[in-house]
């Protein structure tokens, strides 16, 4: 079932990048970095949850889970994300720090 084209995508994702991204919020705090974390963190929700496909830049295919897996940068953050285009839902891989952006 797949919902309007303009309807918001869902986002999915494990307890272990719960973690990462709590670990990361504690990092940054320590770093100075709390106010900037936070509001590359809500970028990155807001564009998983509106325009996953038009935020990222595309990686590669996984053709058998029928998902394109995408990297998108906001801020300090760098997301690794799946989309399943036809169930409009985007399944976090992996959230972390730049340390290029951090400087």
């Amino acid at each position: 079932m797949t919902g309007p084209p303009d309807s918001p995508w869902t986002i999915s994702f494990s307890e272990k990048v719960a973690r990462q991204i709590e670990e990361l919020a504690i990092t940054a705090a320590q770093q100075d970095k709390e106010v900037e974390f936070r509001r590359s963190l809500e970028s990155v929700h807001d564009r998983l949850k509106n325009d996953p496909v038009g935020w990222g830049d595309p990686e590669y295919r996984l053709h058998d889970l029928k998902l394109i897996m995408y990297r998108g940068i906001e801020g300090i953050l760098l997301a690794n994300y799946a989309v399943d285009l036809r169930r409009r839902i985007v399944y976090v891989k992996q959230i972390r720090i730049s340390p290029i952006l951090l400087e």
